[in-house]
């Protein structure tokens, strides 16, 4: 059992609050209110259109209680689920430092530190255990 008698609470709440910032960004994006891209520097729209819709596929996902299922089965596709969203959410973390630092590079200019997409990647990754421990938290023993 956890060391803290709510931390299983708490953990939910994180895994929440990641979801709807996720959510947030990927919406942002779609609706170009503070765009993380520069519309001048954008060559290929439809690859941010896509990347915002799986920020707000995986977002719907991390919010989806599978924790509270009766089901193992569905339990452990929802664990699946949110393996696979935590893993391309990661990779498009990655991919958008890569994108920023070529752009960069191109214009001669050297690019910003990565912190933003740094602190999601950490999230990103982070819900893999947090949904594990958060069904089984005996494991952490």
């Amino acid at each position: 059992m956890p060391a803290h008698p709510q931390a299983v609470r708490l953990w939910r709440l994180i895994t929440v609050l990641c979801g709807l910032l996720v959510i947030a960004l990927g919406a942002n994006e779609l609706l170009g209110a503070m765009p993380r891209w520069n519309p001048a520097e954008v060559t290929r729209p439809d690859a941010v259109a896509i990347e915002s819709w799986l920020f707000i596929a995986c977002g719907l996902v991390l919010l989806w209680p599978a924790e509270r299922t009766a089901s193992e089965r569905v339990w452990k596709a929802a664990f699946a689920l949110t393996c696979a969203c935590s893993l391309l959410f990661a990779a498009a973390m990655i991919s958008e430092v890569m994108a920023k630092n070529y752009l960069a590079a191109a214009k001669g200019a050297k690019a910003r530190m990565p912190v933003a997409q740094a602190v999601m990647l950490f999230l990103g990754l982070g819900q893999i255990p947090l949904r594990l421990f958060t069904r089984r938290p005996e494991l952490l023993d």
